[in-house]
């Protein structure tokens, strides 16, 4: 008898400590398409606690059955989450639509839900105000060309038109706040060829039609500096677009932002 109750209190003890274990979560990273790891199923569990953000009703992702991959299911989840939340992860940032891709406002709204739930209130906030500005940021530089400023057709000289700017290179790939870019390519024209930043867009002219250079100075990054283990990152990699009459350039190699 002894050893019955023994047991029942053991499996009692281990079901508390195992649903605490599985239930606890702190989002202490961005998570994007393709991510992989235990706090991505805590993102999945969290979400399949409301009904309006649940993953799915059956099968992989759905409630008891998520996963340790972010894919386009929980990316779609994690969109509804954040318009559900708008005022405090959208609004802030100037958007109006879910964007899936789990940043510095939308991890706080998550650590928050779990701290009000009691799961975790352990764990500091990680947001401000720099927070939303890069998680916009780090947004605008995660859309394909297709979500360009001059539209779909914007992959240059890949879609046949050869008039469309062309980017080869840039020079430096990596620098702070301040530094000067050169971007090279053809099909720039001697003056209004608007370079897309990722944060702002410059009007810059081209003396040879085959380079541009400009200043990339983005307010942001002297308040960032000297917060990486605060914003869990030392550099934000951008990626340029160079437009004109004649279209939009495909994304330059990648630049990244040290601080």
């Amino acid at each position: 008898m002894k050893r019955i109750i023994f047991q029942l209190i053991l499996i009692i003890v281990l079901a508390i400590v195992f649903g605490a274990t599985t239930t606890m979560a702190y989002f202490g990273r961005n998570l994007t398409i393709g991510s992989t790891g235990e706090d991505v199923r805590a993102l999945q569990i969290l979400l399949n606690q409301s009904t309006d953000t649940r993953l799915a009703a059956l099968g992989a992702g759905s409630p008891n059955n998520e996963t340790t991959y972010f894919g386009q299911i929980t990316r779609a989840a994690v969109k509804r989450f954040q318009e559900k939340y708008a005022s405090e992860i959208l609004s802030p940032i100037g958007l109006a639509v879910g964007t899936g891709f789990v940043g510095p406002a939308t991890r706080a709204k998550l650590n928050q839900l779990t701290t009000t739930s009691g799961q975790n209130s352990s764990q500091p906030q990680d947001i401000s105000d720099l927070g939303r500005v890069i998680e916009a940021i780090l947004i605008t530089n995660s859309k394909t060309p297709e979500d360009s400023p001059l539209g779909s057709d914007s992959q240059g000289e890949s879609s046949g038109v050869t008039g469309k700017p062309m980017i080869t290179a840039i020079s430096p790939t990596t620098g702070s706040a301040g530094t000067k870019v050169t971007i090279t390519g053809r099909g720039f024209l001697s003056s209004d060829n608007t370079v897309y930043t990722g944060y702002d867009k410059q009007t810059v002219s081209s003396s040879d039609g085959r380079t541009i250079k400009f200043t990339f100075n983005p307010p942001f990054a002297s308040a960032a500096s000297g917060k990486t283990s605060y914003l869990d990152f030392d550099s934000i990699p951008f990626r340029f677009y160079v437009g004109n009459v004649n279209g939009l350039s495909a994304a330059s190699p990648e630049f990244k932002l040290k601080f």
